[in-house]
């Protein structure tokens, strides 16, 4: 039964799928979401990334006290999503390269190493 609900399941995120992703190996249909993921995560961290840099521009305004305890709240927030984004970035990598070393004995593609 869970074969069967896999099966059918398609990736989820922006991109559309080609016809051949139905018959293709589960290393290659993770391989696609995987790259999916990172491209979706590295997207949503240069969104942030911003509004880091904009918060930090508004900090250098004079603004009442509680007003710059605000933008420092907001900043170490967005901040800590950045940290986890490349936390997330991180194994999301490994799990690429785990899914590559599986599927073709070693990893062919060690840039980052």
């Amino acid at each position: 039964m869970i074969k069967k609900i896999n099966k059918e399941r398609g990736a989820v995120g922006w991109m559309l799928m080609p016809d051949w992703y139905k018959t293709a190996s589960d290393y290659i249909k993770i391989s696609i979401q995987v790259n999916n993921i990172r491209v979706m995560l590295e997207d949503l961290k240069s969104r942030l990334s911003l509004s880091s840099l904009r918060l930090r521009h508004a900090l250098l305004y004079k603004h009442s006290k509680q007003r710059k305890a605000e933008l420092k709240l907001q900043k170490r927030i967005v901040d800590e999503h950045i940290n986890q984004i490349e936390k997330l970035l991180e194994e999301n990598e490994n799990l690429r390269r785990e899914n590559f070393t599986k599927e073709y004995g070693e990893d062919y593609c060690k840039f980052n190493s």
